[in-house]
């Protein structure tokens, strides 16, 4: 009996924390909702506390408000990977566990709040800084209490063969329009375009659409070069919006569902 209460308790935690504001789920909603405003929070604080007269200020502030994140954290991680079982392919005891441990999401957790742990052995400043900024991290969290999040998540996923070949193409493209400026314009820019790798900024710049003007062609040939760059630029630029956008309209519509993938996170199943 304690045992069929214990694991009713464990598939309840399940459902609070694995239902993105599911609205016939009061609790669910407001796990979300408050795990979000947190995430938000951190966000917050992490910049206020590069100002270094706000920081000085309110230093026991910032403090008590990572303590009471990282608890929050640290008690949801330890919860997901205990209700984890209550999944069909996490469900063979520890073993299952582990395998959700080393899960995209998991990992994810675990790292936004592995750096608050480290500072206290650290010494040097500059590093507990850097690890500091690790907290950033937490902002990935967003993604598994939003059902807008996992659409996109679901979206990149099933999509991921055009838009590995979308940047494909236009990793090609900076590399030659680069080697080609980098051939038209050297003799005239020595300087400015030393060799490929420095006209690559270049090509990244302007492929972008950036336009930092810190680099740019000065010779008749390389202005042509760089116009035909620019406009081919518009159109490669625009393939993976185009894919993303035609994802998301499948995915509304319903035609996108691919079963091998689930449709909320966006993992193979």
């Amino acid at each position: 009996m304690a045992s069929n209460r214990w694991v009713a308790l464990r598939d309840r935690t399940h459902e609070v924390l694995e239902k993105a504001a599911s609205p016939e789920d009061w609790l669910s909603k407001a796990a979300d909702i408050a795990l979000v405003t947190l995430i938000i929070g951190n966000l917050a604080a992490v910049s206020f506390e590069t100002l270094e007269s706000v920081y000085t200020q309110f230093a026991y502030v910032f403090e008590a408000f990572e303590k009471f994140s990282v608890a929050v954290f640290s008690a949801e991680y330890v919860l997901r990977v205990w209700a984890a079982a209550s999944e069909p392919r996490y469900a063979n005891g520890w073993r299952g566990r582990l395998r959700y441990m080393v899960s995209l999401t998991a990992i994810v957790d675990l790292v936004a709040v592995l750096p608050t742990y480290f500072p206290a052995a650290i010494v040097d400043l500059r590093t507990v800084r850097t690890l500091r900024l690790f907290r950033l991290l937490r902002l990935m969290k967003v993604g598994r209490y939003s059902r807008s999040a996992q659409t996109l998540m679901y979206v990149m996923t099933t999509k991921k063969e055009e838009l590995y070949t979308a940047i494909f193409a236009q990793l090609v493209l900076i590399s030659v329009a680069s080697s080609l400026m980098y051939f038209v314009e050297h003799p005239a820019q020595p300087e400015v375009f030393a060799s490929v790798p420095h006209a690559m900024w270049w090509g990244v710049s302007t492929l972008t659409r950036v336009g930092y003007g810190d680099i740019y062609p000065i010779t008749a040939l390389g202005k042509v070069l760089g116009s035909f760059v620019s406009i081919l630029g518009v159109a490669f630029i625009a393939m993976p919006v185009g894919i993303i956008g035609s994802g998301f309209v499948q995915a509304l519509e319903g035609d996108g569902r691919d079963p091998r993938y689930c449709r909320h996170c966006g993992e193979k199943l």
